[in-house]
């Protein structure tokens, strides 16, 4: 059986040192690091990894609309700039978008890590869910980056939320492949996004699993240096468009890589052989 053959036609990015590709790109080729202290962690007991790379604040609000915002945590709001800007890269037109047959797949750790200490703070002290507004689930669910894409944007074909901890990304740019290939979506609009917080380094933190270089923030994330001593958690999004080499050529669009097949390794059971019990 004939199957479609999968090419990249756009790319979006919000990172540590800002938003969009270009920014990306300079720093990277400049061998820039986002890494910095975050001093506000320094009153969580017990959490021993101090240095983070945050998304840089900025306003969300001259981007989305409030009607988009407000179901939306730091890592969605990323997932949805990423992806308008990887649109506009591929020159998707808002009705192939409308079309069913243009999906998307962004996979997260999971929702909002910031919303999820909101919404616990008022209701575990005395179980009380008075005040807490509709909207917060929706940052919180697993799926929220993906809804809220799709949601902000437009987009009526399928929507997939793989979740599989540091794999989350790779699974679903894996998984637009398979559904381009097999003839299911024209284009997937794949990727992931993710917040820094301190839960989530520290969980790290408590797997012995996160850099402790906190004296040197900036040297702190080398995961091919001898004396490397743990990861280093970040925030961000980044979206590609997968599309078929047959659309994309029907659409006069040049492709920048073609996809040439995928795999994945099992890797259950690994972890927690080696977490001290």
């Amino acid at each position: 059986m004939a199957v479609n053959r999968v090419v990249i036609t756009g790319r979006g990015a919000v990172s540590p040192f800002g938003l969009g590709v270009p920014l990306l790109l300079e720093k990277i080729w400049a061998g820039s690091s986002a890494v910095r202290h975050m001093e506000e962690w320094a009153e969580i007991r017990g959490l021993r990894s101090h240095i983070a790379a945050p998304v840089p604040d900025f306003d969300a609000k001259k981007f989305l609309p409030r009607s988009a915002r407000r179901t939306m945590g730091a890592m969605a709001v990323y997932a949805t700039l990423a992806t308008r800007e990887a649109i506009a890269d591929a020159d998707i037109q808002q009705e192939m978008l409308e079309g069913g047959r243009t999906g998307v797949a962004i996979g997260s750790t999971t929702g909002s890590a910031a919303a999820y200490e909101e919404f616990y703070l008022k209701y575990l002290p005395e179980k009380v869910l008075d005040g807490i507004k509709s909207g917060e689930f929706f940052k919180m669910m697993g799926h929220s980056c993906v809804a809220n894409v799709c949601l902000a944007l437009g987009v009526e074909g399928e929507q997939w939320a793989p979740v599989s901890a540091c794999t989350s990304s790779s699974q679903a740019i894996g998984l637009g492949y398979i559904l381009i290939q097999a003839g299911r979506q024209d284009i997937v609009l794949c990727g992931g996004a993710d917040e820094a917080h301190a839960s989530v380094t520290g969980v790290f933190d408590l797997l012995r699993a996160a850099s402790f270089n906190n004296s040197d923030p900036e040297g702190g994330c080398r995961p091919f240096e001898r004396d490397r001593d743990g990861v280093v958690c970040g925030g961000g999004s980044g979206i590609l468009v997968l599309e078929s080499l047959e659309s994309a050529e029907r659409r006069g669009r040049k492709y920048m890589v073609r996809l040439l097949g995928l795999a994945m390794l099992l890797t259950a059971g690994i972890l927690p052989a080696r977490i001290k019990r």
